[in-house]
């Protein structure tokens, strides 16, 4: 079973929207779509139930989906033990998947967090930072999954560089 291209890196930061004009400067990614205060159903971290707020952005960088993450809520988490320094750090590679279970198993080994988008979309994210330096990311590979993919690569395709480089997601 392959796991096919990496779809996402995603990146820890202190400030979305500076991080944000950053990679449109220098890499000409974008635009970039804000989610504030996102919080998902079932939010677990190393087993335990969690509340996790989160604000996202999404914007393409050629054809890979950069995600800049600022976590709030309960400490430790997935994203680390506290609030970084760090102005922009790594943090996973997002894979869509169509079986979960089946792409755990290629791994050998459980899941440090997952949550529940929808009812038929889960993100699970896997500890690899000893072998790779990274964990990784499962996200369910559906059509509203797929959609919201689709949907930064849309915008990127037909913006000018320079209009709304930051967007409400709405």
């Amino acid at each position: 079973m392959s796991l096919g291209g990496i779809r996402q890196l995603g990146f820890v930061v202190s400030n979305i929207e500076e991080t944000a004009h950053q990679w449109i400067s220098n890499f000409g990614a974008g635009p970039f779509f804000v989610l504030r205060d996102m919080t998902f159903s079932g939010w677990r971290y190393q087993g335990e139930l969690q509340d996790i707020q989160l604000d996202i952005a999404f914007g393409q960088c050629g054809d890979m989906m950069a995600e800049f993450i600022y976590p709030k809520g309960d400490w430790p988490n997935v994203y680390g033990d506290q609030r970084s320094g760090d102005a922009c750090a790594l943090h996973h590679h997002g894979y869509l998947v169509q079986d979960m279970g089946a792409a755990e198993l290629r791994l050998g080994r459980e899941a440090v967090a997952s949550a529940q988008f929808t009812d038929s979309a889960e993100l699970r994210y896997y500890d690899l930072r000893h072998s790779l330096g990274f964990f990784v990311e499962f996200i369910t590979d559906c059509e509203e999954t797929r959609a919201f993919f689709d949907r930064t690569r849309e915008a990127a395709s037909v913006w000018d560089g320079v209009t709304e480089p930051l967007r409400d997601w709405g």
